[in-house]
């Protein structure tokens, strides 16, 4: 039997991809390990129950940036050990995530190279694909990866397997070499909106409802009033 591990993100990002997903694994007898570290979120309370092993390790984040720099170190390294542990005893097939930019991921890519990497597409992209992490050079002080190489997801490794949702994400990608970058689709948004687009065709008016502005965290607040402006241009009725 087959296995697999997945490393979840921000829970309504990584869950709806995972669980479609699963269901089409277990089609072929493969064994799904969720490994939470709840280091994007902080939902303890939570518990999943789809897969078929569910793994609490959490990691202890800090935003304060001297305790980030000097105290993460001893608390790494015994997150470290129980992940390790955790991988090695697992022995994994493959490792699926929703980024490549998480201390679990980075760990596991270090120390477990030869193990084939997936990262699928959740979200936008920041429009900054060669923003580089001030902090990246305290990896080489520790032989560790305790801080990314950079801040656009997706584009921390360059032999990982990439599922983008479509041809136009390629140009936010740092790569040369393309073979292990597949396009492929959402499967939450194509499922909405093959649904929803023969409904919406039968009114003459639409409605155009986003999110507050100031909290788009991937979209700089004056383009998404641009793009906003494009639609309502397009669409006059």
């Amino acid at each position: 039997m087959k296995k697999i591990i997945f490393l979840p993100t921000f829970r309504y990002l990584s869950d709806p991809i995972f669980e479609n997903l699963y269901s089409q694994f277990k089609k072929y007898n493969y064994e799904i390990h969720y490994i939470d570290t709840f280091i994007f979120h902080r939902e303890r309370e939570y518990k999943h129950k789809v897969f078929d092993y569910y793994y609490d390790m959490e990691w202890e984040y800090e935003r304060n940036l001297f305790k980030k720099v000097f105290f993460k170190y001893k608390r790494y390294e015994k997150f470290k050990e129980k992940l390790i542990k955790l991988t090695q005893k697992i022995n994994p097939d493959a490792i699926i995530s929703t980024s490549d930019m998480g201390i679990d991921f980075r760990i596991l890519k270090y120390y477990f190279s030869h193990i084939p990497f997936f990262v699928i597409q959740s979200g936008w992209f920041i429009n900054k694909r060669n923003k580089y992490n001030s902090l990246y050079f305290i990896n080489s002080l520790f032989h560790e990866p305790l801080f990314n190489k950079q801040k656009v997801y997706m584009n921390e490794y360059k032999d990982t397997y990439l599922l983008l949702w479509g041809k136009h994400f390629k140009k936010y990608i740092n790569r040369s070499d393309e073979s292990k970058i597949y396009v492929c689709g959402n499967i939450e948004l194509d499922t909405l909106l093959s649904k929803q687009k023969s409904f919406i065709n039968n009114f003459n008016k639409k409605v155009l409802i986003t999110l507050p502005v100031i909290n788009e965290a991937f979209l700089k607040p004056n383009k998404i009033i641009t793009m906003i402006e494009k639609l309502i241009k397009k669409y006059k009725n």
